[in-house]
C-alpha cells in the first residue's frame, strides 16, 4: 500500500496561495528553517544559553517516523520561544510588531470587547473592524495570549 502516511500544514491549508496573496507574510519549510537559521548558529539552549544545532546537524527531516518526530520537536522545543498558552481560556494575539504599543493596542480592545452571547449572530466579515472581529473570535474567553516583545 502506497498511500501517504506523512501529512503536514501544507496538506491542509494553501499556504503557498497564502504567501501569494499577503506581501508581508514570508513562509519557508523546516529545511530552509534549519538551514539558514539552526545550522548558522543562531539558535540557543533556552537552558544552557550555548548554541545547539539539529540532531545529527541534519536539516532534511521530511516523511520522518514518530521518533524521529520526536527528536526534531524536542530539539526545537529547546531552542525556541514555546509559550504554554491554552485556547480553551484565551486567544493567541499576535502584535503588529514588537513594540510594547501594539501589546498595548490589542489589550486595549480586549477591554473594549462586548461578549457576543447570541447563538443565532451573523458571522463577522473579515474586513470589519478589527474590534467586531475580536469579539467574535473571543468565543467566551476572557484573555488573550499575547505573543509579545
Amino acid at each position: 500500500n502506497q498511500q501517504k502516511k506523512h501529512f503536514s500544514f501544507i496538506d491542509f491549508y494553501p499556504i503557498d496561495e497564502i504567501a501569494e496573496e499577503h506581501v508581508g507574510l514570508n513562509i519557508i519549510s523546516m529545511e530552509e528553517y534549519l538551514q539558514t537559521v539552526a545550522m548558522t548558529g543562531q539558535l540557543k539552549n533556552k537552558h544552557t544559553g550555548q548554541v545547539e544545532f539539529p540532531p545529527g546537524n541534519r536539516t532534511d527531516w521530511n516523511g520522518i517516523n514518530g521518533k524521529e518526530y520526536d527528536e526534531l520537536r524536542g530539539y526545537l522545543r529547546n531552542v525556541t520561544e514555546t509559550p504554554l498558552w491554552r485556547p480553551g481560556h484565551c486567544v493567541p494575539a499576535f502584535p503588529a510588531s514588537g513594540d510594547h504599543k501594539d501589546v498595548a493596542l490589542l489589550e486595549g480592545l480586549l477591554k473594549k470587547a462586548r461578549v457576543r452571547t447570541k447563538p443565532g449572530e451573523p458571522p463577522v466579515p473579515v474586513d470589519s473592524d478589527p474590534l467586531l472581529r475580536l469579539e467574535e473570535t473571543m468565543a467566551g474567553r476572557k484573555n488573550l495570549c499575547v505573543y509579545d516583545e
